[in-house]
């Protein structure tokens, strides 16, 4: 047993709180970076549910995704640890959600599972790989016999590359050698408010590995934005100018989302598996 299992290193959960409690994250996701991926999401999620589900979305925020899920026939409860975040989702989508509570993925208790589980974020933000695998296992308990787990990530790779990014504008933030350290651990802290202050980087195949340790079926793992994802604001304008260019963009970023390459390289990934039955 390594020293990081016997002593699993958390992520500080009130910091992450006030991350989010701005709302960043639901303004992101009608930018340029977060408009496709938040369509690209909901489109791989949807093509899995054959019928109207019960599905959770633990962490999800405003309940961008939610609103979303409902709207296309399923029955959602939304939880996520942000109080801020809880009233915003009531005002807006209160009528239109099963239920809505203020809960960590830790102290969340399901009266029953259901039939998906969608976890679009907490996976960002946990201490430790050992961690991670805790919340593997959350959102597997979660899901029935035969329900499907959508869990995102983001790969190791793609996190070390954001960090060049942010040493630029935060030198504070990110000194001599975080680089090499994220790489090889995955874990990154700052004492900086200023973006995310607890984040995680998954390897791919840690991810699966950890949800197939406990009997999961992996159906795909693939980068939600595929090779594209650099390119939100082009992909807009074709989607609005030639139509036809943006679908052949979106067919081989469907046909190219689960290479390795583009997994490792293409900012969010998603993991979709299947909880067997029994």
């Amino acid at each position: 047993m390594s020293d990081d299992d016997a002593n699993p290193k958390r992520a500080d959960r009130e910091r992450v709180r006030r991350y989010y409690a701005g709302g960043a994250e639901a303004k992101r996701l009608d930018g340029d970076d977060g408009w496709f991926e938040r369509e690209r999401t909901l489109s791989l999620i949807l093509e899995q549910l054959d019928r109207p589900s019960r599905i959770l979305d633990i962490g999800g925020g405003t309940g961008v995704y939610a609103r979303a899920l409902a709207d296309a026939g399923h029955e959602v409860t939304l939880v996520d640890l942000s109080p801020e975040l809880i009233e915003v989702a009531r005002e807006q989508h209160g009528e239109h959600l099963e239920r809505i509570l203020c809960a960590d993925i830790a102290d969340f208790q399901a009266e029953e599972p259901f039939d998906a589980v969608v976890c679009l974020g907490p996976g960002y933000h946990v201490g430790s790989s050992s961690e991670f695998e805790e919340m593997c296992a959350h959102t597997t308990a979660f899901t029935r016999g035969g329900g499907h787990i959508f869990l995102s990530f983001i790969p190791r790779l793609t996190g070390v590359a954001g960090l060049v990014a942010r040493a630029a504008s935060h030198r504070e933030q990110v000194l001599p050698g975080t680089l090499t350290e994220v790489l090889a651990t995955g874990v990154f802290r700052n004492d900086s408010e200023a973006g995310f202050s607890e984040a995680y980087f998954a390897q791919p195949a840690e991810v699966r590995a950890s949800f197939e340790a406990l009997g999961v079926e992996t159906l795909e793992l693939c980068s939600v934005r595929g090779f594209a994802a650099y390119y939100g604001s082009a992909l807009r304008e074709l989607r609005d100018e030639n139509e036809a260019l943006y679908r052949e963009v979106l067919q081989l970023t469907r046909e190219t989302a689960s290479l390795p390459e583009v997994v490792a390289s293409c900012w969010h990934a998603l993991y979709i598996g299947q909880k067997p039955l029994g």
